[in-house]
């Protein structure tokens, strides 16, 4: 069983060999570099001394609620611009221009992803387009709706799942009625995260136990674009131009979505303790042996204490 290698821990070799092997770094938000609203302490040296450094900076979120714009003020102290982030809602777009995609979206997720694909020109139809009040309690009404959704949905070939922070049930249940009794409708999904990090010792139940669930309904696998997703890292790969998997580092803090995208991506990985991940599950890993970062540390201001000295020619 290897050991954890805590960034603490490395020598000051150890520490210029591992810097010299990265070429960019790919920072989580939410858990890494803020809490909600607050700038986490010491962040804000740790990514300028990485740019003086020479890195590739890039911000990669499975935040699909704001916008990129409401994104990059929130990154002002970091001197992010918008080429530099990366959420579902870009790589959602990037993947409907890739396949060409010309039929309906049938979308459980946020406002602003909705107005996003209408914009750019996509048929999107949520729950509200198609039930406009209360349906009645009872099993036959339930059924009335299922008929009604696939008389209505008939040109829908995607059914995308994200954060919907008023989402009704008949809203996932019509998801399933259309991946289960339609054919070639593909899953989509963006953040699938079990729970979502909103301040101290809050968090928000994740959009994870229902799109669990709608694959387990219907049979049908999602296609995830946010982390960990095959997708985001072909976006990222483009938008960076990257060409080599080992000289990209994942800093994150959520073992299910960060690291496992870091080691599924070819990354080295950074697993920080400073939101999802808690420290007594580190020490004792109370995860998959094979979802192991490469280096831990309590904090990216532990990170900057260590490489806040080293030259910037390595």
């Amino acid at each position: 069983m290897p050991k954890l290698n805590w960034i603490s821990d490395l020598s000051s070799d150890e520490l210029r060999e591992f810097l010299k092997s990265v070429d960019t770094i790919l920072f989580d938000i939410d858990g890494v570099l803020a809490r909600a609203s607050t700038i986490l302490p010491g962040t804000v040296d740790a990514v300028g001394k990485f740019r003086q450094l020479g890195k590739k900076i890039c911000f990669v979120t499975n935040n699909a609620i704001a916008p990129p714009e409401v994104l990059k003020a929130k990154l002002i102290p970091f001197q992010a611009s918008l080429e530099e982030i990366v959420t579902p809602n870009i790589t959602l777009l990037a993947y409907l221009k890739k396949i060409d995609f010309q039929k309906t979206i049938y979308i459980i997720g946020s406002r602003f992803t909705k107005k996003m694909l209408r914009e750019a020109g996509y048929s999107v139809i949520e729950y509200k387009d198609l039930q406009t009040t209360d349906v009645e309690e009872t099993l036959s009404s339930a059924m009335q709706v299922s008929l009604r959704v696939l008389d209505a949905c008939k040109n829908v070939g995607i059914v995308y799942a994200d954060l919907d922070i008023n989402l009704q049930n008949m809203a996932v249940h019509v998801a399933k009625i259309l991946l289960k009794h339609m054919d070639d409708v593909q899953f989509l999904t963006g953040t699938s995260d079990d729970r979502i990090p909103i301040g101290e010792n809050f968090s928000l139940i994740g959009p994870k136990y229902f799109i669990d669930g709608l694959q387990r309904w219907s049979g049908v696998q999602a296609i995830p674009l946010a982390k960990p997703g095959r997708v985001l890292k072909e976006v990222i790969d483009a938008k960076f131009g990257i060409s080599q998997d080992n000289r990209v580092l994942m800093v994150g803090d959520n073992v299910s979505t960060d690291i496992t995208f870091g080691i599924e991506s070819g990354f080295q990985t950074l697993l920080l303790l400073t939101g999802d991940t808690k420290k007594q599950q580190a020490v004792d890993w109370a995860f998959d042996e094979d979802l192991k970062p490469d280096y831990v540390a309590h904090s990216l201001q532990e990170v900057y204490e260590k490489v806040k000295t080293i030259p910037t020619a390595l």
